[in-house]
């Protein structure tokens, strides 16, 4: 019994410092070596039962075409899906789109709510792109103030 003591013991200190990575982190490593064909067989999984970092992940690969063949309708589907659990970044992303036309229609206004969404859970690169829209005048008043 003793033994085992020791033994549980001593792997708890050898481990103690070591952080364990998972799934989602793995298929980051991936994407960030341009291995996206890997990361995306680890992260549609992971997106399909609901992991938001995942959803959110899917929407960038099938917008860009890594991993997968590019194609706006999923990147759209996927950011969606990331927003409907509330998050801000994936908000912030369709507000670009919109901004920009990419994969959707050209459409401020719509741009605008998105970023609004964003910017009020604090996301700071919404809340930079809403200044600039307020700014620029793009979709609706030129405000200096509000921007």
């Amino acid at each position: 019994m003793t033994r085992l003591i020791l033994f549980v013991g001593t792997a708890l200190l050898l481990t103690a410092g070591t952080v364990w990575a998972g799934p989602f982190e793995d298929a980051a490593a991936a994407y960030a070596r341009g291995e996206y064909v890997t990361a995306f067989k680890i992260i549609q999984p992971l997106a399909a039962q609901g992991d938001v970092r995942a959803q959110f992940s899917l929407g960038p690969m099938y917008l860009n075409g890594h991993g997968v063949s590019q194609d706006s309708p999923k990147a759209d589907k996927w950011f969606r899906l990331s927003v409907a659990q509330g998050n801000a970044k994936a908000q912030a992303h369709l507000g670009a789109l919109y901004g920009s036309g990419q994969g959707v229609p050209h459409d401020y206004a719509t741009a605008r709510q998105w970023y609004e969404h964003a910017a009020v859970q604090g996301y700071a690169s919404a809340q930079n792109n809403l200044g600039v829209l307020y700014r620029d005048g793009h979709g609706l008043p030129q405000e200096d103030v509000k921007a």
